[in-house]
């Protein structure tokens, strides 16, 4: 119904400002990827293939965590009357460019292979079946959420399609991948909501609480990534732009 309808657009707007924050980062590394292929240096095409979904998944969810823990207020704030559902599917929303950002680089280290046919065909079929799912379950009488939990179970699955594939294809190291990319976006996730989550049970909600969760959950979020998402050489790497940085400010 319109709705719905007015709570998916309203979703779609917040999906689509969150995913241009990092779509500007994955152009820069995707040509990378490509070339790394075309000349053979597989070791270098992996570390920035992993590199690559870490990041992407780590801006997002920087600015993801707090528009999430703040939802409701934030939409009272931009809308004044919010459609039923619009929380919900913004939040879904946002998971599912979270996990869509963590795998969207095996896709361009997949197509720089060229050997693709059977792999969209396989693709295809998954993502096309989130429809018809959507649909059964809709006449079953589930409610319109249903398509977002369907869309994020499709998305997982598609990712780990994504590795077996280039595993046949470059001997890509799927358990390093799901080691230092999956398994620590879990960890961090989980480590990460404790702060907002409990500001949100101990305080009012007020523009100050906004405006606190929203600073509070940035430091807290990116003090957690630098501390256990990144590696020896990526901290060096964050710390020397971090320092490059502040030397231009100075000058």
């Amino acid at each position: 119904g319109p709705t719905v309808n007015a709570a998916r657009g309203i979703a779609n707007q917040v999906q689509g400002a969150v995913n241009n924050f990092v779509y500007n980062f994955q152009m820069a590394v995707n040509p990378q990827i490509v070339k790394s292929y075309a000349s053979n240096e597989k070791e270098f095409m992996t570390s920035l293939i992993i590199r690559s979904s870490k990041f992407s998944f780590y801006l997002l969810f920087i600015i993801a965590l707090p528009i999430i823990a703040e939802v409701n207020q934030i939409l009272m704030l931009w809308l004044k009357l919010v459609p039923d559902y619009t929380s919900t599917f913004t939040v879904l929303s946002i998971v599912i460019i979270l996990i869509t950002s963590a795998s969207s680089p095996l896709n361009i280290a997949i197509q720089a292979t060229g050997k693709i046919a059977v792999y969209q065909a396989v693709i295809g079929i998954l993502l096309i079946c989130i429809l018809p799912i959507s649909y059964a379950l809709f006449k079953a009488g589930y409610p319109p959420v249903t398509t977002y939990y369907v869309t994020i179970l499709v998305e997982i699955t598609v990712l780990f399609f994504r590795l077996f594939f280039l595993k046949k294809m470059i001997q890509f190291p799927v358990i390093r991948f799901i080691k230092e990319v999956i398994f620590k976006n879990i960890v961090i996730v989980i480590i990460s909501m404790s702060l907002p989550f409990l500001m949100l049970n101990l305080m009012t909600e007020n523009i100050m609480r906004l405006l606190v969760i929203f600073f509070s959950t940035f430091i807290w979020t990116a003090t957690i990534i630098y501390f256990i998402g990144l590696n020896k050489l990526e901290k060096k790497m964050v710390s020397d732009m971090i320092k490059l940085s502040f030397n231009k400010m100075k000058f």
